[in-house]
């Protein structure tokens, strides 16, 4: 390097056409004080934002659709046992006996949005966070183990016999829409 020489100067073993626009580059002077990193910080963080933001939307609405899924477990005295799958997205799934006792459950339908709707409501009207939490209590005639979240609560309980009786509502709705999907029957029609 010659004395007195700027290294931007130095072009030795640079092709000439790199630098050339090594030189008029560097002569160009930045619009802005932060150049092209200040743009580049504020698209990213702008993109970042309008993700963050969509994701925030699609978790609160999908297809006018209540943000809640539902797992009902429900096992009579009787041996009888039956479990329901209620994924946000409306898909119903099902397990009868032991693949219910295994917590198992096989797609059958998918409920409307207003099914879907009306399932929340009926679950609402059970206030399931009043209810009392009996994990060691022997039922006399029913008992069900129901998890439901809700927006990004989850709610756990293990009910039996009268305090029962609203998840026996929910349970015969998701039945007759089981019903109504799995079988061709006169009085499943409507």
């Amino acid at each position: 390097m010659e004395p007195g020489a700027s290294v931007s100067d130095d072009t030795r073993g640079i092709p000439p056409h790199v630098a050339a626009s090594h030189a008029a580059d560097s002569s160009a002077e930045p619009s802005h004080p932060a150049g092209r990193d200040g743009t580049r910080a504020f698209v990213l963080t702008a993109l970042l934002l309008l993700l963050l933001l969509s994701g925030a939307c699609r978790s609160t609405a999908m297809d006018g659709r209540p943000d809640m899924s539902l797992k009902l477990f429900r096992e009579t005295t009787a041996w009888r046992i039956s479990y329901f799958e209620v994924g946000r997205d409306g898909r119903l799934s099902f397990g009868g006996g032991l693949p219910a006792r295994l917590g198992t459950a096989k797609p059958v339908t998918h409920l409307s949005p207003a099914q879907h709707l009306q399932l929340r409501e009926l679950v609402e009207t059970c206030a399931l966070a009043d209810l009392e939490h009996r994990p060691f209590v022997s039922p006399e005639s029913v008992e069900f183990v129901v998890s439901m979240r809700l927006g990004g609560r989850t709610t756990r309980r293990r009910v039996t016999d009268e305090a029962a009786a609203c998840l026996e509502n929910v349970h015969k709705m998701l039945m007759d829409i089981h019903g109504a999907a799995s079988y061709d029957l006169p009085s499943f029609r409507r």
